[in-house]
């Protein structure tokens, strides 16, 4: 994917990700943005919404269920680089028993930036930032949380007029 899918606030519901995310390699003049993924099953290692992200992930919020048996069970993507921009994104994920990762990898000398992310964790898994053996990601103004109201505690200050609260 070449091009930016801006969702202008819309919502896709009710999916499964079984493959490479929605789209297996999203370019450096690619991405998301202005939209909610709510009610998606991941049962791949592959991320939701991308297996390679080289673009900019932007305004999004995802409500997921992390059903992966893989170690590495990724939730935006597997692979990124220095192009790669994750900003103002609110995940709720669900996984019980998997090691994932918010990015998989980042195989670029410079770091991939990830701004204001931050992550509700429900359940038995550890969550993580980035993998290991993978160079770091620029992480700013972003955490896992372990209960909703530190995550609405947290990113109430920025708004977030592309989520619709259930």
């Amino acid at each position: 994917m070449d091009g930016i899918l801006d969702g202008r606030g819309y919502t896709v519901a009710n999916f499964t990700i079984t493959g490479n995310g929605l789209f297996a390699h999203v370019a450096e003049t690619g991405g998301f943005r202005n939209i909610q993924f709510v009610n998606v099953t991941k049962t791949s290692a592959s991320g939701i919404l991308a297996h390679m992200m080289y673009g900019t992930v932007e305004n999004v919020y995802i409500k997921a269920m992390v059903q992966s048996d893989a170690n590495n069970g990724n939730i935006l993507c597997y692979g990124g680089g220095a192009t790669t921009i994750i900003r103002n994104v609110i995940m709720d994920i669900t996984a019980t028993n998997v090691t994932h990762w918010i990015l998989g990898q980042n195989w670029a000398a410079v770091p991939a930036t990830l701004d204001n992310v931050h992550v509700y964790q429900n359940g038995t898994s550890s969550l993580h930032g980035v993998a290991t053996g993978a160079l770091d990601f620029a992480w700013t103004n972003s955490d896992v949380y372990s209960s909703v109201a530190d995550l609405i505690n947290a990113t109430k200050h920025f708004g977030a007029p592309w989520i619709v609260e259930d």
